[in-house]
């Protein structure tokens, strides 16, 4: 199995951005111009301890972390589009999680599509298996190796976490400092309320 891994770290390795020259600072110091196109690899996550302190203080705060983790990282996706000229989006998520559900709900929704307008130019949205989507699995094996950053025992492992990738981390200073505007302007769409949501509350 180690072997076979070490082989599709090395197919990651050879489809990846190879980055520009020129470096264009954003918010989280990863927006860059690209000297040949291919896979910018980014992962985040929401400490669970930050949130739970961060939605005592800001109540307003979306009461799902995986509607965090989804609504930033459409953010992060729609730059990077814009960045290297991007026309359309395709959007895929693993089938049974909740990432897609929050998606389409602002797809779906008016007042959320005019106030997002790159929403327009979504040209697919859908969940997979991953079972039969390559793609999937290399967004699991960062996912992973995300979570396991410090506790590296295979050399493959090793070998991926040098790769020019990104591991974002939204932490409590920064859950308390979203974009001025943006929570109203999100609880004024009246988005559904999906049934992770209504369990959350024992997070807090």
């Amino acid at each position: 199995m180690d072997a076979l891994i070490s082989d599709f770290v090395s197919v990651i390795d050879q489809h990846m951005v190879a980055p520009g020259k020129v470096i264009i600072p954003g918010p989280y110091g990863y927006r860059q111009n690209v000297a040949k196109s291919g896979l910018f690899i980014t992962t985040l996550t929401v400490p669970l301890r930050d949130y739970r302190r961060a939605r005592r203080i800001n109540p307003k705060l979306p009461n799902s972390v995986t509607e965090i983790c989804t609504t930033e990282s459409l953010g992060f996706c729609f730059k990077w589009g814009k960045l290297i000229g991007a026309d359309l989006y395709e959007l895929y998520f693993d089938q049974g999680e909740p990432f897609y559900g929050h998606v389409r709900d602002r797809h779906d929704k008016k007042k959320a599509k005019k106030d997002i307008p790159l929403m327009s130019k979504v040209a697919a949205l859908a969940e997979v298996n991953m079972r039969v989507y390559p793609a999937m699995q290399v967004a699991d094996l960062f996912a992973w190796c995300a979570n396991h950053i410090d506790d590296v025992r295979r050399n493959w492992h090793t070998r991926l976490n040098r790769l020019d990738w990104h591991s974002l981390v939204l932490d409590y200073r920064r859950l308390l400092n979203p974009i001025p505007g943006a929570l109203e302007r999100t609880a004024a769409w009246k988005l559904p309320l999906r049934r992770i949501d209504r369990t959350s509350s024992l997070l807090d």
